[in-house]
């Protein structure tokens, strides 16, 4: 996100920000480091910022030469197939973005080892033909249609199946050849 925020610094003017859409860990000589003005100017900053909270903490990190790291076991990127969050539940993941609350539900049950008649009626409810119910956004397209095409990784890819899932049937799509 350089360029668009925090202009006033050149250690995010030269490196950026970071997403906390799956969360960021922060640590106590950070927030020490944040803190060092008292609580009340660090407010006054959030409230006067017109950026989005990641990037405010981002930037008043930087500003007080905090390093940013990319922590390990947190997944800021969507997910739509279902193979991919049966991956995720055998990890040991923190956490994970984009996870609408029919998903969380399942993934809740199928970290916690719950039983198939437990799990199986929350996947019904979760994912559509394997695929992240709630993913089917038109800025995330070409992951629906493959999705779709592979029933949620399960699956060889149906080029046909693909381009019947198609949310932008205005626009040129690599699966039209197929319907």
């Amino acid at each position: 996100m350089r360029g668009s925020f925090c202009e006033d610094n050149p250690a995010f003017a030269a490196s950026g920000g970071f997403c906390g859409g799956a969360g960021y860990i922060i640590s106590r000589a950070a927030m020490q480091r944040l803190l060092a003005n008292g609580a009340p100017a660090l407010h006054e900053v959030y409230d006067e910022s017109r950026w989005p909270n990641d990037m405010t903490t981002s930037c008043q990190l930087r500003k007080h030469e905090v390093g940013l790291e990319l922590g390990p076991n947190m997944y800021g990127s969507p997910m739509t197939k279902i193979v991919d969050f049966e991956n995720l539940a055998r990890s040991h993941f923190l956490s994970s973005h984009y996870v609408r609350p029919a998903v969380m539900r399942w993934l809740h049950a199928e970290v916690g080892g719950m039983p198939d008649s437990v799990k199986k009626p929350l996947e019904e409810l979760a994912f559509d033909h394997g695929c992240a119910v709630g993913m089917n956004v038109t800025h995330w397209n070409m992951e629906w249609q493959l999705c779709q095409g592979t029933m949620g990784g399960r699956q060889h890819l149906d080029f046909h199946r693909a381009a019947l899932a198609n949310l932008k049937p205005e626009e040129p799509n690599p699966f039209d050849s197929f319907k």
